[in-house]
């Protein structure tokens, strides 16, 4: 019998979804592995071909901050290879993906997170015990503080208590909604694709699966009280159903009335909280400071070509800037701009991604990174043209 292309690809990907989110002590072999069928099916593809000249400015912006990392610290090199990996198989055009397989397998994921997120927060012993057994990590005991409630809905909304915030499996809340909005982002875009091409009828009950999805990421990601994956969920959420930009006024959808609404409460709940964290003494406010301290006392070749590894800038462009200069910088701009240039529905997901990288790491976290390579393939192999 002779298996489909189309069965292969949706496999391979599907395969890094799911082992992602194995127990720890056997996600990051499996990851590896399946990460690895992944590179085998993007060298033997004709899209390493396509967008060669940009490819090579890339990888050429990223060679220094690879050499520096060489020298002073090998374990670094790791991670380059994500975003390297997808700027290689870019544009993913060859992919057969079968989304409604994908859409299901990251909506199965999203619920697994969010229950035991929610029978964590009220402490239950199996689930702990669960927990501590199969995603210890050094470190997780620091997040384990964070403490449970009985009244799960109303520390939803109470945004003046962050003592209690729910870190799921994960312990760390940041690194729960890390995880839970770039599989949403999968969801989104495999259902968005598949409404196309489905009839009235279906189109109802999806709508439906959509509704519960969102509504279950939303709830996840309050009780975590993550700002930065917060904001950026709302930001997605908006974009994603911009239908012009005028200058003198916005024209929504009909359909993003609602979710619009909804993410100007949630901002509301917190508002005082981002205030207090850009200009007080919170987090924002401590990273960007850590960030300006490293540009006053940084040598101009530092500046430019990077290999700085040893400082905790906890964002995005921190660590970036640190690992590969400013010619890293620039690489992910060229990258960014590559992909908005192939796939211009990928406004969102790239508008969504600059916010994170304010406040957390991204590609830079060997974690997401795993997740952000299937996340691509999908974004860009449902795209019907190919621009030469």
């Amino acid at each position: 019998m002779r298996i489909k292309k189309s069965s292969i690809d949706t496999f391979l990907v599907m395969l890094v979804m799911f082992v992602t989110i194995l127990p720890l002590f056997i996600a990051k072999q499996l990851v590896t592995l399946s990460l690895l069928f992944l590179v085998l099916r993007i060298v033997t593809s004709e899209d390493i071909f396509f967008y060669t000249k940009k490819k090579i400015i890339i990888f050429i912006l990223f060679m220094s901050g690879i050499f520096g990392a060489f020298l002073l610290a090998p374990e670094h090199i790791v991670r380059y290879l994500g975003i390297l990996l997808i700027v290689l198989g870019f544009p993913f055009s060859s992919f057969k993906i079968k989304q409604s397989s994908i859409m299901v397998l990251s909506g199965l994921i999203i619920l697994y997170l969010t229950i035991t997120q929610i029978l964590l927060l009220q402490g239950n012993q199996i689930i702990l015990n669960f927990r501590d057994f199969a995603y210890y990590y050094e470190g997780s005991e620091v997040h384990k503080n964070y403490g449970t409630t009985d009244n799960i809905f109303k520390n939803l909304i109470d945004f003046s208590y962050w003592k209690i915030r729910g870190g799921g499996l994960y312990s760390n809340p940041n690194t729960l909604s890390g995880f839970v909005i770039m599989y949403y982002f999968i969801f989104d875009i495999s259902s968005s694709h598949i409404k196309k091409l489905i009839n009235q009828d279906k189109k109802k009950w999806l709508k439906y699966f959509q509704w519960f999805i969102f509504l279950l990421v939303a709830f996840c990601l309050m009780t975590t009280k993550s700002k930065t994956f917060l904001i950026a969920f709302i930001a997605y959420i908006i974009f994603e159903h911009f239908e012009t930009i005028d200058l003198l006024r916005f024209r929504f959808k009909k359909k993003v009335i609602l979710p619009f609404i909804f993410g100007m409460l949630i901002l509301s709940l917190f508002f005082r909280k981002i205030i207090e964290g850009v200009l007080g003494g919170g987090s924002a406010n401590i990273k960007y400071s850590i960030l300006m301290d490293y540009f006053e006392s940084a040598n101009v070749l530092a500046l430019i070509f990077g290999s700085t590894y040893n400082i905790f800038f906890d964002t995005e462009y921190g660590y970036w800037f640190g690992a590969a200069g400013f010619l890293g910088i620039f690489a992910f701009y060229n990258f960014y701009k590559m992909v908005y240039q192939f796939s211009p529905n990928s406004k969102a997901l790239i508008i969504s991604f600059l916010l994170i990288s304010l406040g957390a790491s991204l590609f830079y976290n060997l974690l997401l990174v795993s997740i952000l390579i299937p996340l691509f393939i999908v974004l860009l192999s449902s795209s019907k043209k190919l621009n030469e």
